[in-house]
Formats: C-alpha cells, sequence, structure tokens
C-alpha cells in the first residue's frame, strides 16, 4: 500500500528522481543480493506499508524452502531485466533526440 520515491543522491547535495514504486513492488534489491549499503534513498509518497526481508532471513528460509527461494529469486531476476530494459529505452531516447 502506498507509494515511494527512489532518489539518486548526488555530490552537491541533490538528488535525482530515478523512479516512482507502488504497491506489490520491492526497492533495495542491489544491497539484498550484494550485500553492499544503499546507493539510494526512498521517500514515501504516501501512507506506505513496508514487509523487510533481510538476505539473512531469506538464507534462513532458502535452507528449508529451497524451491521457493529459487522461485524469489527467478521473479526478482526477471523485474531486473524489465528495469534495465525500460532504463535502456529511456537513455537511447535521451541521448537519441
Amino acid at each position: 500500500r502506498g507509494s515511494v520515491r527512489v532518489m539518486l543522491p548526488t555530490p552537491g547535495g541533490k538528488s535525482i528522481h530515478l523512479s516512482t514504486l507502488g504497491s506489490n513492488n520491492f526497492f533495495g534489491e542491489f544491497s539484498f543480493l550484494e550485500g553492499v549499503p544503499h546507493y539510494t534513498d526512498t521517500i514515501a509518497g504516501s501512507d506506505t506499508d513496508l514487509y523487510c526481508i533481510t538476505r539473512e532471513n531469506f538464507d534462513l528460509f532458502k535452507h528449508h524452502h529451497k524451491k521457493a527461494a529459487f522461485h524469489f529469486m527467478l521473479s526478482l531476476a526477471a523485474v531486473l531485466a524489465e528495469r534495465l530494459r525500460l532504463t535502456r529505452a529511456e537513455l537511447i531516447a535521451e541521448y537519441d533526440a
């Protein structure tokens, strides 16, 4: 429920709006996958309910539910691929103009 704005902080103290995510979506996937700190900020755009899946909790889950964990990661990869396709299309539109 709700929405969040994903913002990229810049060295000059400003932020670049990358996307707005609504319900049934996720963010923080690179930190989740790579175990590195977040490089973006998220700001609630409205009253928002969030669920956090830590990598540690996921690792415990996958130990007991291998097939479900595989499908979770497959779904994550599919969303990341779609986001990359959209970003590529936006960059082409921006720089081919």
